[in-house]
């Protein structure tokens, strides 16, 4: 196993900048390192992980972790469980709820910017983008590609959002991605959804083209309640009632 510990020199380094740059990429390893063994399935629900038994697979001292292991409980990719460790975090009927509610609230506003500026050239190339996405998405809904289904699924929301320059709405929304990620993937796997998600898709990119304001809400509503119910009938047969 690679060890990242150092030890760098006060009089080359007298500012500590390079102890610090060294501590910032311990954690994003850390961080990176766990995400993606909760992403690939190496994890197990009810199973509780320690501190130090995830620095010693790294190669790292417990503090990179710890910060890694925050990060991952903001995000909600975990439980922490104070003074024994962390477990992966079930899903719940209101964790869903959440996102769907925070999804509708800024998708739509997002959606509706565009529409306003749909004139504009700013407009015109985020929904050039959208159309790409769209196109990609129609290509991909009845083969078994579903990886980069979702990967185009992923980004024409992305592109929604990321129209609007405000940091906090970026943030709010990428602290839910693990969810939407996570239950997309799951959902996607039947062809009969991936063409459903495709022509709400087309219906939210119409409603900025042609829609109003009403349109536009209507189409990111409709898109997202499909999803939730979706969602909602993988915890039920994930994890029960809870």
């Amino acid at each position: 196993m690679v060890s990242y510990e150092r030890n760098p020199s006060k009089e080359t380094d007298p500012m500590g900048a390079g102890k610090l740059l060294n501590f910032t990429f311990l954690q994003e390893h850390a961080y990176e390192y766990l995400r993606n063994q909760i992403l690939a399935g190496n994890l197990s629900y009810d199973v509780i992980y320690s501190e130090s038994q995830i620095a010693k697979e790294i190669g790292c001292s417990r503090t990179p972790v710890k910060d890694a292991l925050t990060r991952l409980h903001h995000d909600r990719y975990i439980d922490i469980i104070p003074s024994k460790g962390f477990i992966l975090h079930k899903f719940t009927q209101k964790d869903i709820l959440d996102t769907f509610q925070i999804r509708v609230a800024l998708e739509s506003f997002c959606v509706i910017s565009i529409m306003r500026a749909r004139d504009t050239q700013e407009g015109k190339s985020t929904i050039a983008a959208l159309q790409g996405f769209i196109h990609n998405l129609e290509s991909l809904a009845n083969t078994d590609c579903v990886k980069d289904y979702l990967a185009n699924d992923l980004q024409f929301h992305k592109c929604i959002v990321d129209f609007v320059p405000n940091d906090d709405f970026r943030e709010l929304y990428d602290s839910h991605n693990y969810r939407i990620e996570n239950f997309a993937y799951k959902s996607l796997q039947t062809e009969a959804r991936r063409i459903a998600a495709h022509n709400e898709h087309r219906k939210i990119l119409k409603a900025i083209e042609t829609g109003g304001i009403e349109g536009c809400y209507e189409a990111v509503t409709e898109h997202n309640i499909n999803t939730y119910q979706n969602d909602i009938q993988i915890i039920s047969r994930e994890f029960g009632s809870i």
